[in-house]
């Protein structure tokens, strides 16, 4: 894979770092979500907005949905399944019993996992360099998070919903990984919007389930505000400037930034939901910010 130009790349990296911090805003507001409506009515609701959002944008820039071969089809099925439905359910389920900062820590595993299947699935070289670098992101958010305390990473007993937010890690790096050759043949925008149809028909179910075991639910201003949120930044301009990031850089490489993630969770989580801030979240930011830069080093 060739590198692009100075100034695409910029592009490219500002972009997924505005993909961070639309992403870091989906815990706050998934946290307000959640505590309203049950997991996957709160999914469906996001993609049902999102897919909306997609094919407008679609229908603008590239003029429509084109048709998909055998294998695409199945490309996207495994798509909505994994990163739509899969992380969904498991990041509201867990948010609705932990702090939107510990899920955010829990989320820090993703890039790290994320390099390692592309380096097996894919061939991706794994270098020192890149390694240092995703230990240096992944240790910065997470020491942020404990208030840079790591013992407070070891006397933290790990609970049921921590093992429910891990299925969002594993939900995340195999959407991640199927990615990359669906938008190697079709387009960004085109690989996002197949993605989120096909996980919100998937969602549709589980929904009305859901709302006949436990009646449709009465919706504030702020969860519909929230959900809006969540549909818009953190679906539809997030999951479109991610797979063209992929399509440029690779999973691994692309995957780095989110580790910007929590770092920007746990602030945002502070300044809206009053959870606790800490002193170390400048360092945290920092030890990221390098990570990044070092893993995105050619090779």
């Amino acid at each position: 894979m060739g590198s692009p130009p100075p100034q695409r790349l910029a592009g490219i990296y500002l972009k997924l770092t505005l993909t961070a911090l639309f992403w870091g805003g989906t815990f706050p507001a998934g946290r307000v979500v959640a505590e309203t409506l049950p997991p996957f009515t709160a999914a469906f609701g996001r993609y049902a907005l999102a897919s909306l959002g997609l094919v407008a944008l679609l229908l603008w820039r590239e003029g429509g949905l084109k048709s998909l071969t055998r294998p695409q089809q199945i490309n996207v099925w495994l798509l909505g399944l994994t990163g739509i439905l899969g992380y969904n359910a498991f990041f509201f389920w867990g948010l609705q019993t932990t702090s939107a900062g510990r899920a955010a820590l829990i989320i820090t595993t993703n890039p790290v996992l994320i390099a390692v299947g592309a380096a097996l699935w894919w061939g991706e070289r794994l270098t020192p360099l890149r390694i240092l670098g995703m230990g240096l992101a992944v240790s910065g958010a997470a020491l942020g998070i404990a208030h840079g305390q790591p013992t407070v990473l070891v006397r933290q007993a790990w609970q049921f919903h921590d093992l429910i937010l891990l299925g969002c890690v594993v939900s995340w790096t195999l959407y991640t990984l199927l990615n990359r050759p669906l938008v190697a043949q079709l387009t960004p925008l085109a690989t996002a919007t197949w993605a989120c149809l096909a996980g919100t028909l998937l969602l549709f179910p589980l929904m009305l389930a859901e709302v006949i075991g436990h009646g449709r639910p009465a919706i504030p201003l702020l969860t519909w505000a929230c959900l809006a949120y969540l549909a818009l930044l953190g679906t539809v301009v997030a999951l479109y400037w991610y797979a063209a990031a992929i399509q440029v850089l690779g999973p691994a490489r692309s995957a780095i930034f989110i580790s910007l993630v929590p770092v920007i969770a746990v602030l945002l989580s502070a300044l809206f939901l009053g959870e606790s801030l800490n002193p170390g979240l400048f360092a945290a930011g920092l030890g990221v910010a390098v990570g990044i830069y070092l893993t995105n080093q050619p090779r």
